[in-house]
């Protein structure tokens, strides 16, 4: 599936653990769609990711949750949450997201590598980008 990855803005609160969001969305056909999101994937209004208990407990706070675009229809999105669902949202709630490297550190994430021994590596790479053609 050819999906683009954006930020869809929402509400967060803080979850039951330091390292989950609860994000609340608006979809077009069925109200606020609640689920939990890894706080990697929650940003403030001005792209900075939140830091553990830093939203406000039992309230919410603007923000965005890191999903995919599967379907723009116009004014109607077709999004995949960090939970897994897909809901169809108000396009407006759509905007581009910025790229995996963090610039600032020069770091990437990696998920399930190849390392020389063999061996899967899933974790952060810091100040270069690995070679994944070998």
């Amino acid at each position: 599936m050819d999906t683009r990855r954006i930020f869809l803005s929402c509400q967060l609160s803080q979850g039951s653990f330091s390292g989950e969001v609860i994000f609340e969305v608006q979809t077009v056909a069925h109200g606020a769609y609640v689920g939990i999101a890894p706080r990697r994937d929650c940003f403030k209004p001005d792209g900075q990711n939140w830091q553990a208990y830093e939203l406000p407990s039992g309230e919410s706070a603007e923000g965005e949750i890191a999903t995919h675009l599967i379907a723009n229809g116009g004014e109607i999105a077709r999004v995949a949450l960090p939970d897994g669902e897909a809901v169809e949202v108000s396009a407006t709630l759509v905007s581009e997201r910025q790229s995996e490297t963090s610039h600032e550190h020069g770091e990437i994430w990696i998920d399930n590598l190849r390392t020389a021994r063999g061996r899967r590596s899933t974790g952060w790479i810091g100040g270069y980008r690995p070679d994944f053609t070998g």
